[in-house]
Formats: structure tokens, sequence, C-alpha cells
């Protein structure tokens, strides 16, 4: 079986050793280290599940290089996550079908 290759710029998930779940902008991936933008991680609020920075006194201009011999698994995340991920850092916030219903286009 052929896989996809991960590349520059793809938003993957990570499962690491630690148990930990993060979610990334792909900037270098080697043969022993991942390089990625931002990071977040998922917590838990009193609304429901969020994303957080995964390094808190992390300065999120600056990418995160990770040894791969802490990563159990890595793979390109699903298109629910990717969008959560894409709305959570950015200051636009894209319409939920709700709100896409309520704006008037005439």
């Amino acid at each position: 079986m052929l896989k996809e290759p991960i590349k520059t710029d793809d938003i993957i998930a990570l499962k690491l050793v630690s148990g930990e779940e993060v979610i990334a902008k792909v900037v270098t991936n080697d043969e022993t280290m991942l390089t990625v933008n931002k990071p977040l991680t998922l917590i838990h609020t009193p609304k429901g599940v969020a994303m957080s920075q995964y390094i808190l006194m992390q300065d999120m201009t600056v990418p995160v290089s990770i040894d791969k011999e802490k990563v159990i698994v890595i793979t390109k995340a699903n298109s629910i996550a990717s969008d959560q991920y894409t709305q959570t850092l950015s200051s636009i916030k894209k319409p939920t079908p709700q709100e896409k219903s309520q704006i008037i286009t005439n």
C-alpha cells in the first residue's frame, strides 16, 4: 500500500508517546525531526472541547521541532479538524451553516 507523504504546509494530526494529540502545519519533515508551525492541542472547557496552544509559553511565530521518536502516529488532519484549526488561528470567523442561512445576498 502506498502512503501519501506529509508535505510542507499540510495540516497534520500527531499522537505523541505522552498521549497528547497535536494539530499543526508542517514546515519541514525529515528522517528524524518534524518541524511544525502553530501547534495546538485539545483541551476540555466548560463549553466542551476546544483547541489551545500546545506549549502555553511558546512564541507562536516560531516553529517547533518534534523528535519523531516521540511520535506514535502522523496523519493528515481530517477536514473538520483542519477547518477548526484554521478558524482557531484566523481572526476572520467562518460562519456556521445557521449563520450562513441568515446572510442577505440580494
